[in-house]
């Protein structure tokens, strides 16, 4: 083991665990503890209990705000479902958690960092892909990779210790809250009722069903019934609204470099409302072949981050493609939560796409219907694209007028002005 060790400890069983491991062999560690937003965060005095008790130093550090506008804010341009199911949690957290824990180690000459992610766990490659392309000077510490110690071996471990620990593995954030094991190590198990903190269950709603709207920006949401707020605030409003109605209730697994899958039961509101929105103005907004481009690379970024490779040029230059494409991605989504759903009501944006009740003429740039229909569907949605921003010129200025011309259907709504705009014929976006 390396001199001095700073610890990622979240007060959980398992960081707990090796604290205890560790002060039965005089190991100099550092606890750290990364907040980032959970409503049911432990209180600083619980988190302290154990750390003060066997005598190491805890250092507590609230993240919130990057984790919010670093991780989910390009997670939610990326539409980041794991296969398409279920939104990710420590995919986001973990790369940010070890950034923290990389300064800390500088800062007290620490040359190890521990955390203790279990085999079947992918953060462990989260945390060590991210440690390495931080610090590769530094250890990377991962006791519990090739141990076999059950949860129950370790809870008789601590029993003498102080604080509560249960049988499962909590791990939460303002994105969303995962639990696993215990019962849940089989996905056969019925998931039981208590191991809910977020959401109500079915039946325990008696609310009426109300209608939220979510405004976007640039593919991500900026206000929620017409009030302009931090993302922040946004999601924390709407964990405590959409929850109250059972939304955002995930049962899945995880493939893990193993070959067999981890099961997770999650819990997620805000990320269920705000991603079928955004899906949702996407479609509105996109052309087809911009939509399964862009669905294609969602999948990619997804999987890159879920593998650990969050500092990757590939994440970067992802980023990169997922800000260009969501220019245009601006505008008000109506949803109506009910006990257990959220349904998409309506779509409003200046960037729409016509569709039928625009008209053939303007879908068609004024053509008549015979030559219109001659042009075929990929150069009419061709000129449609084009037309809109002047003429072919946009492909020679890297696009950027679709968001910066005052006459550019973003640009004239951003300043409160019409959505039309003029290249020779007339379009509507």
């Amino acid at each position: 083991m390396a001199g001095k060790c700073v610890l990622l400890y979240s007060g959980g069983l398992d960081s707990s665990y090796f604290m205890w491991w560790a002060a039965q062999r005089g190991i100099d560690l550092v606890a750290l503890s990364v907040r980032l937003g959970a409503p049911d965060d432990p209180d600083a005095d619980g988190l302290a209990a154990l750390p003060d008790e066997l005598g190491h130093p805890l250092r507590v550090v609230d993240a919130t705000e990057a984790f919010v506008e670093e991780h989910v804010r390009p997670a939610i341009r990326a539409n980041c479902l794991y296969q398409g199911i279920f939104p990710v949690s420590s995919t986001l957290s973990r790369p940010l958690m070890a950034r923290i824990a990389v300064d800390l180690a500088r800062e007290v000459g620490a040359d190890c960092v521990v955390h203790t992610a279990e085999f079947h766990q992918n953060s462990c490659a989260r945390f060590n892909n991210s440690i390495r392309a931080l610090a590769p000077e530094l250890v990377v510490g991962n006791p519990l990779l090739e141990e076999r110690i059950s949860r129950p071996e370790k809870l008789r471990a601590l029993a003498g210790a102080v604080g509560e620990r249960g049988i499962h593995s909590v791990d939460a954030n303002i994105w969303a809250r995962v639990i696993e094991n215990g019962e849940l190590d089989s996905v056969a198990n019925r998931v039981p009722e208590h191991v809910f903190a977020w959401t109500r269950g079915p039946g325990r709603s008696t609310r009426e069903p109300e209608e939220l709207v979510l405004g976007f920006t640039g593919g991500v949401p900026t206000s929620l019934d017409g009030r302009a707020l931090p993302l922040r605030d946004l999601l924390t409003e709407l964990n405590a609204r959409a929850g109250g109605f059972g939304i955002g209730r995930f049962n899945g697994v995880e493939d893990t470099r193993y070959g067999h899958k981890n099961h997770e039961v999650r819990e997620a509101p805000a990320a269920a409302v705000v991603l079928a929105a955004h899906r949702h103005l996407e479609q509105v907004v996109l052309t087809g072949t911009e939509l399964r481009v862009k669905a294609a690379l969602d999948h990619e970024w997804t999987d890159l981050v879920v593998a650990g490779g969050w500092y990757s040029t590939l994440r970067a230059a992802l980023d990169r493609f997922q800000e260009r494409i969501s220019l245009p991605v601006h505008g008000e989504v109506g949803v109506v939560l009910a006990p257990g759903s959220a349904y998409v009501s309506w779509v409003d944006s200046p960037a729409a796409l016509g569709g039928v009740a625009d008209g053939v003429d303007d879908l068609s740039g004024g053509l008549s219907f015979a030559r219109a229909f001659d042009l075929g569907t990929a150069e009419l949605t061709s000129r449609q694209h084009l037309g809109e921003f002047g003429g072919p010129r946009v492909l020679e200025d890297d696009g950027r007028n679709r968001a910066t011309q005052g006459g550019s259907a973003v640009g004239g709504a951003a300043q409160g002005g019409a959505a039309r705009v003029s290249s020779g014929t007339e379009q509507q976006r």
